[in-house]
């Protein structure tokens, strides 16, 4: 009866950590997989240099297939969490929230974060980018990556854009691939002090 009654225990509890993964951590979740989490020094170096080259190749295959399904079953906590969260089933600072639950949410938050400023930066990148003649005018200021300075536009051809300042008279030929014109220098567009 009593060994009846454990293994009932045993198997709702893994019901719950599937149902709750934000509540324990990676190990938890691996361990309510069945899946063996691998340590690094389950033999000794001398153990592993007593053995046959065969014993090693084998020895290493199935190493690195315990750390392949722990990394998966890793991921699969890291993923059911994400999700969880994303759902609204926790809130990270959550009295319930493991610890390194918390610090995925956060981790994939900041990535997000990380990802959304790099599209805008890249976006107002494009949008300072002078790649064609057509979008200049004689008496815009543009910056001249070549010079690394701000001059005006004094001529404005199919093909190509002379520009004056502090360097003299200039042409820059443009480029859909490199543009040698921008509207903003990079610190400008950025609201850095350079």
């Amino acid at each position: 009866m009593t060994t009846m009654r454990s293994l009932f225990e045993a198997v709702e509890g893994r019901e719950w950590i599937f149902d709750r993964p934000w509540t324990v951590g990676a190990s938890a979740y691996q361990a309510a997989l069945n899946v063996h989490e691998p340590w690094v020094a389950e033999i000794s170096p001398m153990q592993y240099a007593s053995m046959s080259k065969s014993a090693k190749a084998q020895y290493d295959k199935k190493r690195a297939g315990e750390w392949a399904a722990s990394a998966a079953a890793k991921d699969k906590w890291r993923q059911a969490v994400l999700k969880a969260h994303a759902e609204g089933r926790f809130q990270r600072k959550g009295a319930d929230v493991h610890p390194d639950a918390d610090m995925v949410v956060f981790q994939a938050q900041q990535a997000a974060e990380k990802s959304v400023a790099a599209a805008q930066a890249k976006e107002r990148g494009r949008e300072n980018a002078i790649t064609r003649a057509d979008q200049v005018k004689v008496g815009d200021t543009v910056w001249v990556v070549l010079s690394g300075s701000y001059q005006t536009v004094t001529k404005v051809s199919q093909k190509s854009v002379m520009v004056t300042g502090r360097f003299g008279p200039m042409k820059v030929t443009m480029s859909e691939k490199s543009p040698q014109l921008q509207w903003k220098s990079y610190n400008d567009l950025h609201g850095k002090q350079g």
